[in-house]
């Protein structure tokens, strides 16, 4: 009788002393993440060109502005290409990265004093439905990552409007290394939070037009 009650004890105490999973981490994070994403009520409200104090950033030219990588940023417009901008990313005078893109187009390096060396970038068109989130290392220039994002489901159309914000998120759950895409499309708006180091979604939210 003592045996097995002494056994009981050890098979309880190795219960409770189980290390949780990095993936049981992660469902905790996404949990906390989503909890807080869903008890905000308004949505994000998108500025104009010139609004360059905010934290997101919502076009080329915020995106510039709130730029801290350790890269020289070239932008090339070519008027042949009226709606398109390049991107090339310098470092030490060698070409590291090329990214093409749009007035609208928008990214984000980590916030780190110590180490800005990854970018992550919106792949999207300002007159289709989506958006793709890429993180690039700004030594290489190699993709580290890439997530099509759950976005707004769009229905048919001929013409359509698209435009996204980035920024980084202190949601809890986020741990202050997460980053938040906000996306407003004919369909609808949408919130959307991944990992910055895996591109995995954290939290989503939709919001109907006109609410």
């Amino acid at each position: 009788m003592k045996t097995c009650s002494l056994l009981s004890g050890v098979a309880i105490a190795l219960v409770i002393t189980l290390p949780v999973s990095g993936q049981e981490k992660f469902e905790q994070r996404k949990e906390l993440c989503q909890n807080a994403l869903d008890r905000q009520r308004a949505a994000f409200q998108f500025k104009n060109a010139e609004w360059v104090c905010g934290s997101a950033v919502t076009n080329a030219l915020v995106s510039l502005a709130s730029y801290k990588g350790k890269c020289q940023v070239h932008m090339i417009y070519d008027p042949t290409e009226r709606f398109d901008l390049t991107f090339k990313f310098v470092r030490a005078g060698k070409e590291v990265l090329v990214l093409k893109g749009h007035f609208q187009s928008v990214f984000l390096t980590d916030r780190s004093v110590t180490d800005r060396s990854v970018l992550f970038f919106a792949d999207y068109s300002p007159i289709s439905d989506g958006c793709s989130v890429v993180a690039y290392n700004l030594v290489d220039g190699k993709e580290i990552w890439r997530t099509r994002l759950e976005g707004i489901v769009a229905a048919r159309h001929s013409k359509y409007n698209n435009a996204v914000a980035l920024e980084w998120t202190d949601l809890p759950g986020a741990h202050g290394d997460s980053i938040t895409i906000h996306g407003k499309e004919s369909a609808g708006e949408y919130t959307e939070i991944l990992d910055r180091n895996t591109g995995k979604q954290l939290a989503h939210k939709t919001l109907d037009p006109g609410k």
